[in-house]
């Protein structure tokens, strides 16, 4: 039986350096676990923003039949008024409890 060598050895393909760069590895399961909460965080801040928006467009309409007075059905514009107040506070405290959700810092 012959030596053995290296020349011996069956040939193995060599893989340049570019193609193994281009092996990802994948993040530990710990900060793959902090990444989907810090994208989930994000999306619930993206939502609360848009109700936000949705309750001021909302105040705006109702304010709309509030200076539109007399052209509106006897009691609209009392209850467009007090609609106007409401949403105006709620839309107030939804704004603070959502920047309770933000990470701290400069804002």
């Amino acid at each position: 039986m012959g030596a053995l060598t290296v020349e011996s050895l069956p040939a193995i393909p060599r893989r340049s350096r570019s193609e193994l760069a281009l092996v990802a590895s994948s993040p530990a399961s710990g900060e793959r676990a902090i990444q989907l909460h810090l994208e989930a965080k994000r999306a619930s801040i993206e939502h609360l923003e848009a109700l936000i928006g949705a309750i001021e467009t909302a105040r705006s309409l109702a304010q709309g039949v509030v200076d539109g007075g007399g052209l509106y059905a006897g009691g609209l514009s009392d209850f467009a008024k007090r609609l106007t107040d409401e949403l105006s506070w709620r839309g107030k405290t939804l704004q603070a409890l959502t920047e309770r959700q933000l990470p701290p810092g400069p804002r």
